[in-house]
């Protein structure tokens, strides 16, 4: 009577139901398909769950290829992301460790989800590619972070877009998290990618700013758009961009800037000035500008139309004669004249 009356020595733990998991909490679940985004678990007989392909591991093979690594009847430990039991949506990850911010952002979803720490390697997949801007990349089933221009290559390729492939799985290094608007920048330099791995910090960009530039200095870019009677507009870095005056993208005169330069096109120029307190940064392209020792024309100082080399407008004017042909740009008519 007295075995009768004893506890068992093992109790079965009853199975969860959607509204008992909790976010961070442990759970087995057994493979129920594998599919090209996301592999399908069940957490018990009334909790189906899905695991995003991005969230199966660090190897970037789980996330190409799900189906290759997880069969129907596979035993697995997860870690709970989210449970809605409104909806009956469970997302989990197979990284029982958290890499990410306490920071959480709204889904599209409609289920809250973390964003990734600064300085934090992350796997993702390349969903959207622009030559001219950079790419977008897949972190998870609701967040996407941007990769710029200039942080897709280690050096400075002709077109840095080509090698990104539309679904390929990259592994990059988180550069900057905005928490209020959930944007997440990325760079997938190599020596970027390396460097975070060791340090944990986030890399540090091409150019920090206009305050790093010095007058002289020559630099690197990629065209961002051209404005006719402006000139064109390089970007340096992520948030750093410059312009090219018309009047320094050639020792020529040009009426307008229109097919110059394409918009994407790799430039090298030369620092013409800086404001670092507005962050404005003007370059020359002038061929006679860029050799080594050029006197760089005084900030603020105007190029006559046709001039060469370094004089200013007034220089220039000093040399005209009566009579003498010019060639200029229109700026604006009237019933005077024109100026």
């Amino acid at each position: 009577a007295a075995d009768a009356d004893a506890a068992p020595a093992y109790l079965p733990k009853a199975r969860p139901t959607v509204g008992e998991l909790q976010e961070g909490e442990l759970v087995d679940a057994v493979v129920r398909e594998a599919g090209a985004d996301y592999v399908w678990l069940f957490v018990g007989p009334y909790v189906t769950a899905r695991a995003f392909c991005l969230e199966l591991g660090d190897d970037p093979a789980l996330a190409a290829a799900p189906a290759d690594h997880f069969k129907t009847g596979d035993a697995v430990r997860a870690r709970v992301l989210a449970a809605d039991a409104a909806t009956a949506r469970v997302d989990l990850s197979l990284r029982l460790t958290p890499a990410h911010t306490a920071g959480a952002a709204a889904a599209a979803s409609g289920l809250a989800h973390a964003l990734p720490a600064e300085g934090s390697i992350v796997l993702g997949r390349v969903s959207k590619v622009w030559p001219v801007v950079g790419a977008n990349v897949q972190l998870s089933a609701a967040l996407h972070g941007r990769v710029h221009l200039t942080e897709i290559e280690d050096g400075w390729a002709e077109a840095p877009t080509a090698s990104l492939r539309l679904g390929a799985i990259v592994r990059a290094a988180v550069s900057h998290v905005d928490p209020a608007t959930g944007q997440v920048d990325l760079t997938l330099r190599p020596s970027a990618v390396a460097a975070a791995m060791v340090d944990a910090k986030p890399p540090p960009p091409r150019v920090a700013g206009a305050g790093a530039l010095r007058r002289g200095e020559l630099v690197c870019g990629y065209v961002k758009r051209v404005d006719g009677p402006v000139g064109a507009f390089v970007t340096l870095a992520r948030g750093v961009d410059a312009l090219v005056p018309l009047a320094h993208l050639s020792d020529d005169f040009l009426p307008t800037a229109e097919g110059v330069l394409a918009p994407g096109a790799l430039v090298r120029a030369r620092v013409l000035s800086v404001e670092p307190l507005s962050g404005r940064i003007s370059l020359t392209l002038r061929p006679s500008l860029m050799v080594e020792g050029a006197e760089l024309p005084e900030h603020g100082a105007r190029r006559a139309a046709g001039g060469k080399g370094g004089e200013s407008a007034a220089e220039a004017l000093a040399k005209l004669e009566e009579g003498a042909v010019v060639a200029g740009v229109v700026r604006r008519g009237g019933e005077v004249g024109g100026f």
